[in-house]
């Protein structure tokens, strides 16, 4: 059938005779033939019973009628007229038809169900809307609104006719309509935007009243196809409605497998309810039922399998939905372990349904993968398709499931890259990666549990609520309270803001997310009545058992972690003048628990009983002072308290002293540094234990010198050593303080990320004869062991373009880890230390880490093993210099041997080459000879105008016996090529193509034949140019295949060659991943494949990434600079000539610039969409900057632009210069063309649409000195010219890459020119045009900045071009 524009065309162009007939059908709607149309007809004696067969025949064939399929209906009419031409065809009836339609009225059939709607009540429907003398409330419109397939066909919003008259339709009506055409958007993915314009129209054609519930619809949709399912679920609550679909897919993706079950078993329950059918299982809109089956699939066995069986079972009763069943069951037989024997048959019910509607398709997708069956080859680019279609209008729910299961399946760079893109734009996990693939025996086992009615278990802990849910517990710093708090960990890995939990459910141990942990502090739950009620809270006592838990935080700011650590009361006993007193830091003795601030995030907790609460009653009310004579009882005193408080004593017991004695001890000096999470990382603190085995800590060098503790019923005291434990303390902390990832703020020693842990242990291992380690809450991490390069051993085997390396890192007897082992564990490895088991770590050398990091981004480690591209190998030189057990092949040691070989260093300069190469050329020429003996690929990268030409010429002549070459080039140089051949090198034999016998061409190359082509010309020949192959392949300006899915590039990677060279003095215009597609032309693998390059060199965006790749392609890359070469070329004076615009300029460019921000902030398009609104606008005020005349034709405005040039041109014309004047507006070039014309300026043109013979001819008469001026448009002219007779350039707009400008301005800044260059840049001023060249100084010299070490990125985001356009 053909579409409906296609068939209002066809109606168009019938003579007005064919027309009435076509009229007629739709005023029957249903008919048989002549009989019944003539009636119709205003003349029947001009319509003859053969002309009216003839028009159905073509109106059949036009798909605009159709045969009716149900002759049982409808008085058994043979034609009905479609839907979308019916709703068009209405609206241009004569009025003698309209009256011929309320005459058929009165016989139409009221005969109507949901299935099966008369046509002809279509029809009446129609005309309701259309004509007033029609009841608008009409009885037979009920089922047609019910039926959205109709409501979409009949598209009525796409007519004026109908849109004039939507304001007297019900508002279920207008209410079905706008569902339709959200459905309309759904099935074709057409963008969202497409919504809002439908709520737009209605907004303005009816009234308000009557759309009220609309912008709900609006939003809630886009919300749900975005996959915003939070803000979804929020805004359904908010507006009261009932959607447990989206609940349960939100409460799915948090974690709440409880809540997610009974939330889509009310959801079918509804469904039962509606439909009055108990036997429905399953959600029968597709689109949810896919989440739910994802939801199936993610239980375990015993939990999926007895629901699958019960859903497949209700297939014997109800028809869900036709075209999805077949798929639905083949999934639910899967899940309960049934084996289809017609694969064959599934698969092509599958395939079928990729052809369906777009999102169909999407989903026919996804049911795929979850019945494990690929698509067909042949239907993959479909696929990719729809899904870069979907992605483009922002259709990301199926988008993402849908590109999650084709980047899984294969490994096609493309899916991979569009599944991440997609991934940037949602906050959860596709809900596919949630499904578990389970073994069939267990599938079969479960289900006949099920059979048995399941298993009855004890009460247990989910262990999904233990990893997805928490308690946490936060902290009242002022009335030292605390309360449990619920923490939902949610798909992007992060934890939720928490939600308060009901005290009475914590104490009775039913909160979600409690552990055993939890259970013992919910013993600490108060229980009082209040007014009648019982009230519970935690008892301040809880704060005992919360001493070194890791998740309690401050209740303001649950992103504090707090920390409890238990204290020991200290007693001081100080010497003065008089004697000696005693004294407690605690003066509270009333109180049995006391939590007292140390820090801001740490909190001492005092447990004090009875008889030292009694003592420290004394001690603050009687402030006495000990004599000497008393030291005696003192001591005994002193003996006593220490078995309850610590004492720090200035006063030393001895055995002389008399009394009950304390036993001396040695003092421990070593350093305890305690390790104990907080949070979600790690905190380490450094203490001196003096009494060794048994507390109390103290910090190094600070507190009471002499100790007193009762040990195991000993007194004991100890003397410090302040001056070790002060050198101890700073030995260690100065090793710590130079280490990555430490905090040591407020005298704490804090790792974010708790394995930055393992540089302490590394550096504690080095200095175990003055610390200690100690895990109060167990040992969490251990470095079991270190190697260094002595401890590897490798083995080198050589293939055609790699070598496969297989070895081991042999760390002791027990432990040796093979190579392919080693490179997983580096991918996985916390810097240096690599993990064995579990929390088990060995620690490499730093060079060993360093070239082991280097090995495992340069190398392909895939299930076959390790490989390496060989001349990757050269990258890695020093590291296979370190190795003592190296063993290699022969054909290793000839490659490594060919590597550091001179020849091509004393190969001679070609005797055919008719020039004399600098010395930087022929170190250019001498360097691509060494690289193709390597066989390898070479990227010439010198500035322009340093004569790549000339060294490519050079290698040709040297290579000319090794067989045809190929030239390709964009065409605007093809001339230059051929002209720069047969001048410097007249023995080469120069070919192009014609328009006729190309293939012969092509098929007779052979060796000393260059053939020079443009890219397009390549392209659109494909197949010839792939068929042959060459000797060298040269493409200039190659950084024009820098977009690997464009036709050009994909055409450039078929052709075969034996050297290939790649040319352009700007490998690098935008952004570093335009060199992956220049190297996988020249160097095919050697910088992998695109998602390798992508996640090793691209996405960790630091300067070690960059390094390492700098360091792979550095043996393929040359570049000279003009100011590190060229001594001898003129000087080069670049000026930014600023222009004060005048003030009725400024005023119309601040209404542009307003108006832009407002229109922007307007638009409801998608991202893709806004971004190019932004471009668009941005142009416009770039316009309005060179002159207002650009922007609107018929304005009056002066531009200060072109005055300030024409001044310029008057000066250089009196002063005998000559300039080049660029501009990447044709329409500027207009303007100002106008004004020479004017003034009688001579000059030259060209631009994008100039023929080639007319662009050489343009330089050559410029070259000759005809015209002061030539005219040049930026893209046209910024490659492959020569125009040295120039000594000035002006570039009248600046252009947002400046390597695009530099390559213009070097088409006078040249080899031959002898003058000085001046080059102007006219800027507006307070224009987006200095905003523009303020961004020049990110973006210059990309190339040397992969060279040299930064890198800018040039891609503009959206954010980043309204700042542009910000005042």
């Amino acid at each position: 059938m053909q579409k409906i524009e296609q068939q209002i065309q066809h109606y168009e162009k019938l003579p007005d005779t064919y027309k009435d007939i076509y009229r007629a059908f739709a005023v029957k709607t249903t008919f048989n033939g002549y009989t019944d149309l003539s009636s119709i007809l205003s003349d029947k004696k001009k319509y003859s019973n053969k002309a009216i067969n003839d028009t159905i025949a073509e109106a059949l064939e036009a798909g605009i009628i159709t045969h009716n399929s149900d002759h049982s209906m409808f008085r058994s009419l043979k034609y009905v007229v479609t839907y979308p031409f019916l709703a068009y065809v209405l609206t241009k009836l004569t009025m003698r038809e309209k009256k011929e339609v309320l005459l058929q009225d009165r016989y139409f059939s009221f005969y109507s169900s949901f299935d099966k709607i008369n046509p002809k009540n279509v029809t009446y429907l129609l005309c309701n809307i259309l004509y007033d003398n029609l009841d608008t409330t009409g009885y037979r419109d009920t089922n047609i609104l019910d039926n959205y397939n109709i409501l979409r066909q009949l598209n009525i919003l796409h007519y004026p006719e109908y849109v004039a008259n939507l304001n007297k339709l019900s508002v279920r009506f207008l209410h079905s309509v706008f569902q339709s055409e959200i459905e309309r958007c759904i099935f074709n993915i057409y963008p969202l935007s497409h919504i809002d314009d439908i709520y737009n129209i209605l907004k303005s054609n009816v009234d308000e009243i009557k759309l009220v519930d609309f912008d709900y619809l609006l939003r809630i949709n886009t919300y749900i196809l975005k996959g915003r399912l939070a803000e979804a679920v929020e805004l359904i609550i908010k507006e009261g409605e009932d959607d447990f679909e989206t609940f349960a897919m939100l409460s799915f993706l948090n974690g709440n497998i409880s809540e997610t079950t009974k939330l889509f078993d009310k959801q079918i329950k509804q469904y039962k309810d509606d439909y009055a059918d108990r036997s429905i299982m399953m959600i029968p809109d597709y689109r949810y039922n896919f989440f739910y089956f994802a939801f199936i699939l993610s239980l375990p066995s015993s939990k999926a399998v007895p629901r699958a069986k019960k859903i497949l079972d209700s297939f014997e009763k109800t028809n869900y939905y036709g075209f999805f069943d077949e798929h639905l069951k083949y999934i639910l037989k899967d899940t309960i372990g049934i084996k289809e024997n017609n694969a064959v048959y599934i698969k092509d019910i599958f395939r079928q349904g990729l052809m369906d509607t777009k999102v169909k398709a999407l989903y026919n997708v996804a049911f795929a993968y979850m019945a494990k069956i690929q698509p067909d080859e042949s239907m993959r680019e479909r696929i990719f398709e729809i899904i870069v279609e979907a992605y483009n209008n922002e259709h990301y729910l199926i988008a993402y499931e849908a590109s999650y299961a084709m980047a899984q399946w294969f490994e096609d760079d493309n899916y991979v890259k569009m599944f991440e893109l997609i991934e940037s734009k949602m906050s959860y996990k596709p809900f596919l990666s949630f499904i578990l693939r389970v073994e069939d025996w267990e599938k079969t086992l479960d289900l006949m549990v099920g059979a048995l009615g399941g298993i009855k278990k004890g009460k247990s802990d989910s262990k999904q609520s233990a990893n997805k849910q928490r308690i946490i517990y936060t902290f009242n710093p002022y009335n030292h309270r605390f309360r449990p708090m619920l923490q939902t960990k949610g798909a992007n890995g992060k934890w939720s803001k928490g939600r308060n939990v009901s005290i009475k459910s914590f104490q009775e141990g039913t909160a979600k997310g409690m552990t055993d942990k939890d259970l013992r502090i919910s013993k600490y739950v108060r229980t009082y009545r209040a007014g009648g009620t019982d009230m519970y809270e935690l008892s301040a006592l809880v704060a005992v058992e919360l001493i070194g838990h890791p998740l309690v935080f401050m209740d303001d700011n649950i992103e504090i972690p707090i920390e409890l650590i238990a204290a020991d009361l200290i007693i001081k006993v100080e010497k003065k003048k008089n004697g000696y007193t005693l004294k407690s830091e605690i003066t509270d003795y009333n109180s049995e628990l006391i939590i007292e601030k140390e820090t801001n995030t740490r909190y001492k907790v005092y447990v004090i009983d009875s008889k030292i609460r009694e003592l420290l009653r004394i001690l603050t009310t009687n402030k006495t002072v000990i004599p000497e004579q008393g030291t005696e009882k003192l001591t005994l005193l002193l003996g006593e308290i220490s078995k309850y408080a610590v004492v720090q004593s200035d006063l030393i017991a001895s055995p002389e002293g008399g009394g009950i004695s304390a036993k001396e001890m040695d003092s421990d000096s070593r350093i305890r540094i305690q390790l104990l999470p907080i949070g979600d990382g790690l905190k380490a603190e450094l203490f001196v234990k003096p009494f060794d085995k048994a507390p109390p800590y103290a910090k190094p060098s600070i507190g009471g010198k002499v100790l007193f503790a009762n040990i195991d019923g000993e007194q004991l005291q100890v003397t410090r050593d302040f001056d070790t434990e002060r050198e101890n303390y700073y030995t260690i902390l100065e090793n710590i303080q130079s280490l990555n990832g430490v905090d040591t703020s407020e005298d704490l020693i804090s790792f974010e990320n708790p394995l930055d842990s393992l540089f302490l242990l590394d550096v504690i291992s080095e200095h175990q004869d003055i610390s200690v380690v100690e895990w109060p809450e167990g040992e969490s991490y251990k470095v079991t062991s270190r190697a260094d390069f002595s401890n590897l051993k490798m083995r080198i085997k050589s293939k055609t373009n790699w070598f496969e390396l297989d070895g081991e890192l042999v760390i002791d007897n027990d432990t040796v880890i093979s190579m392919q082992q080693l490179l997983g564990l580096m991918t996985k490895s916390h810097d240096r230390f690599i993990e064995l088991n579990k929390g088990e770590f060995i620690a490499l050398s730093e060079e060993l880490r360093k070239r082991l990091a280097e090995l495992s981004s340069y190398a392909d480690n895939s299930k076959s093993g390790v490989k390496i591209n060989k001349y990757a190998t050269l990258a890695l030189d020093g590291f296979f210099d370190n190795l003592e057990g190296l063993k290699a092949d022969k054909s290793w040691k000839e490659f490594r041997k060919q590597i550091g070989s001179k020849t091509a260093i004393d190969t001679e300069i070609p005797p055919t080459l008719h020039a004399d190469l600098r010395p930087y050329q022929e170190e250019g020429y001498k360097w691509m000879t060494r690289l193709s003996e390597m066989g390898a690929g070479a990227c010439l990268a010198d500035d322009m105008g340093l004569g790549k030409t000339l060294q490519t010429l050079a290698i040709l002549l040297n290579r000319i016996d090794k067989g045809p070459s190929l030239v390709v080039c964009p065409v605007s140089i093809i001339g230059n090529w051929v002209s720069e051949a047969q001048r410097f090198a007249p023995t080469l034999n120069v070919k192009v193509l014609n328009s006729t016998s190309r293939d012969k061409t092509i098929e007779e190359l052979t060796d000393g034949d260059v053939l020079i082509t443009s890219y397009g010309l390549l392209q659109s020949e494909e197949d010839l140019f792939s068929k042959k192959e060459f000797g060298t392949i040269v493409l200039d300006e190659a950084h024009i295949i820098k977009n690997y899915a464009t036709k050009t590039s994909k055409a450039i990677m078929k052709l075969t060659g034996d050297f290939r060279i790649a040319l352009t003095g700007t490998p690098l215009q935008n952004h570093m991943g335009e060199i992956w597609n220049l190297f996988n032309f020249i160097n095919p693998g050697l910088l992998g494949n695109l998602k390798h390059f992508t996640d090793t060199f691209i996405k960790p965006d630091d300067e070690a990434s960059k390094k390492m790749l700098r360091k792979l392609i550095k043996p393929f890359i040359l570049r000279r600079t003009k100011t590190a070469v060229l001594e001898e070329l003129p000087p080069k004076t670049e000026i930014v000539k600023k222009i004060q615009l005048s003030d009725t300029e400024m005023a119309f460019y601040e209404a542009l610039r307003r108006q832009a921000l407002i229109n922007i902030e307007t638009d409801d398009g998608n991202a893709g969409a806004k971004h190019i609104k932004a471009l668009a606008e941005i142009t416009k005020l770039r316009q309005a900057s060179c002159n207002p005349l650009l922007v609107d034709p018929n304005i009056k405005i002066e531009s200060s632009k072109l005055n300030t040039f024409l001044e310029i041109v008057d000066e250089l014309k009196d002063n005998k210069h000559r300039a080049l004047v660029f501009s990447q507006f044709v329409s500027h070039l207009s303007i100002v063309r106008k004004e020479l014309d004017k003034r009688g300026v001579k000059y030259q043109y060209l631009d994008g649409s100039s023929p080639i013979k007319e662009r050489e001819q343009s330089v050559k008469k410029f070259q000759k000195g005809e015209g002061d001026l030539f005219l040049i448009s930026l893209k046209a002219g910024g490659l492959g010219l020569n125009l040295t007779a120039a000594d000035f350039v002006i570039h009248l707009d600046p252009w947002w890459n400046p390597a695009i400008e530099d390559q213009a301005s070097d088409r006078a800044h040249r080899f031959g020119q002898k003058r000085p260059v001046t080059i102007y840049r006219l800027v507006a001023e307070n224009t987006i045009e200095e905003k523009i060249i303020k961004l020049h100084s990110t973006k210059r010299d990309l190339a040397e900045s992969l060279l040299e070490g930064t890198d800018q990125s040039a891609k503009l985001s959206f954010t980043e071009l309204v700042e542009l356009m910000k005042g």
